[in-house]
């Protein structure tokens, strides 16, 4: 298996109290791991026996910080189930997915190299 070193050395960034009133962010924990400019993983945990329909925001300060530009096309990686894709995010609209009953999300985005 594939190692992501930005998990166990990464920084991290919480979004819990970024969310909108929404958000159940009793039940739900979302955070992220970074290496700045480089990689990120998105990880969200659902501490509820319903399924949670969640919408993250991530705002401009959110962007800088992590050091990703919005709009910019990214692999997008399911490190639970390997399913890939393109993707984007942007602090136009919410980020959004479904969590299972006790459920978790772990999303590896990647920069796509362009020069090839």
């Amino acid at each position: 298996p594939e190692k992501y070193s930005v998990l166990d050395s990464g920084q991290y960034y919480g979004l819990n109290y970024l969310q909108t009133q929404a958000y159940d962010r009793h039940r739900v924990l979302s955070y992220l791991r970074y290496e700045k400019g480089k990689e990120w993983v998105l990880i969200s945990v659902n501490f509820s026996s319903e399924a949670k329909p969640t919408s993250l925001q991530i705002s401009e300060a959110v962007f800088s910080e992590i050091g990703l530009k919005p709009n910019e096309a990214l692999k997008q990686t399911n490190l639970l189930s390997g399913a890939s894709q393109i993707s984007t995010l942007t602090n136009y609209a919410p980020y959004e997915f479904v969590l299972p009953p006790y459920g978790i999300s772990i999303i590896h985005f990647n920069l796509i190299d362009t020069d090839k």
